[in-house]
């Protein structure tokens, strides 16, 4: 994406008719554009909030991704291993996947799930807006899946969206990182509830 805007950019830039309609073209350098990327921040790509546990004086730490398809999925399994977690703390992976013709939850799930992980299922917000037909994939075909792959603990949730997350967050161990991903609905949920605490 990075790539093609950049090109874009550079060849409107460079077009005489282009900068006959907005000036403003003419005078973007090269600098100027890594300055802007250097200063991009993607919210819900590898971005860590704190959510307040209501009723009790702890702050969570979560890590947020997307991670909707292999290529990010395999992006956020490096960043993970990067970050460098300590031995005695536990990854627990908050997932909900949507159910897309031609993406299996196993390509998403196999970068990210190993053993000694806690994976958590449940499902985003429904009806996602403007978008009717959206779904959560089902969460015991899912469960399967983790199953094939390792032996994690799996667990799921029936509460979806806010409610949900609320409910798992609130019994997350002292010792464990939660990484919430598999589906940018589900990073959504995250968004509004930690919005919702903070107000």
């Amino acid at each position: 994406n990075l790539s093609l805007a950049l090109t874009l950019v550079h060849v409107i830039s460079q077009d005489n008719r282009a900068k006959s309609i907005q000036p403003a073209l003419g005078s973007i350098t090269p600098e100027i554009m890594q300055r802007g990327i250097q200063s991009t921040r993607w919210e819900g790509r590898c971005s860590w909030i704190q959510y307040k546990i209501p009723g009790a004086d702890r702050m969570v730490p979560i890590l947020v991704d997307g991670a909707h398809n292999a290529d990010s999925a395999n992006t956020l399994a490096t960043y993970i291993n990067d970050v460098g977690i300590p031995d005695t703390v536990k990854v627990h992976f908050v997932i909900s996947l949507s159910a897309s013709p031609g993406k299996s939850p196993e390509s998403v799930l196999r970068p990210l799930i190993s053993r000694g992980h806690r994976v958590t299922l449940m499902d985003f917000s429904t009806p996602v807006e403007g978008m009717p037909w959206v779904k959560p994939a089902n969460k015991e075909e899912v469960r399967d899946v983790v199953n094939t792959l390792t032996d994690a603990e799996v667990g799921a949730v029936e509460q979806a969206g806010m409610e949900g997350l609320k409910e798992i967050l609130g019994n997350v161990g002292e010792n464990e990182l939660v990484v919430v991903c598999g589906s940018l609905y589900l990073v959504a949920d995250v968004y509004r509830l930690a919005s919702s605490a903070s107000a």
